[in-house]
């Protein structure tokens, strides 16, 4: 399970890097734009999905505080969103107390009952593996990235640091978890690209991909 998660999230920062944002990659399946007209856009992390593994994916849009959930069959219309705060500072987290909440590639790991958090946490919570991989090595710590319930209003950009959501929203969002399966992809802004544009960068990142790998097969 582990040398999935990070399989994920190095394939998903690779094309991050392409995009200036969030793009995901992953081997053994490409969507299909052939039965949508060319003017609708889809998001730009949502590039290549898995074969094998989550149907479903969760976008965090910092910018306009909603949370996205797209299923792998339709990647042109959410199949939910909510409403959400994320933490009171802009920006990527860097440090511990920041009160930023962070940018990049996340797996759920662990699911949190109502009878074990405070009442602040609402209904329910689920971690985030941040700090990851990528993130330690880019010397960003912290720790306690939930998304979460409340006890109170929801008001943007009010947490220090988590992805909080009102009680109901958060019950249903947990209906399309699985624990070290589901990716999340937070950024600040989710870019909304047209299908020909996104074959084109597609190929292109693929082609940067194999050349990587070869690369790393003949140094091997």
């Amino acid at each position: 399970m582990r040398k999935k998660k990070i399989f994920f999230a190095v394939g998903l920062i690779l094309l991050f890097s392409f995009f200036s944002l969030l793009a995901a990659q992953w081997d053994g399946f490409s969507v299909s734009f052939a039965t949508k007209p060319p003017t609708e856009k889809v998001p730009s992390p949502l590039l290549k999905w898995p074969e094998k593994g989550s149907e479903y994916a969760i976008l965090v849009d910092k910018s306009l505080q909603k949370v996205f959930v797209y299923h792998r069959d339709n990647p042109y219309q959410p199949h939910r969103t909510y409403t959400c705060s994320t933490g009171e500072n802009q920006g990527p987290k860097v440090r511990e107390k920041d009160r930023k909440t962070p940018e990049g590639v996340y797996f759920f790991v662990r699911a949190i009952d109502k009878k074990e958090l405070l009442p602040i946490y609402g209904s329910r919570a689920y971690a985030l593996d941040y700090p990851n991989v990528i993130d330690r090595k880019e010397g960003k710590n912290g720790h306690g990235i939930w998304f979460h319930g409340l006890n109170k209003p929801l008001k943007p950009r009010d947490t220090n640091g988590c992805v909080a959501l009102v009680n109901p929203d958060i019950d249903d969002l947990a209906n399309f978890i699985r624990i070290d399966d589901t990716p999340v992809i937070v950024s600040e802004r989710i870019e909304m690209v047209a299908p020909s544009e996104m074959e084109k960068d597609r190929e292109e990142v693929i082609r940067i991909i194999e050349t990587w790998q070869t690369t790393m097969r003949m140094k091997d």
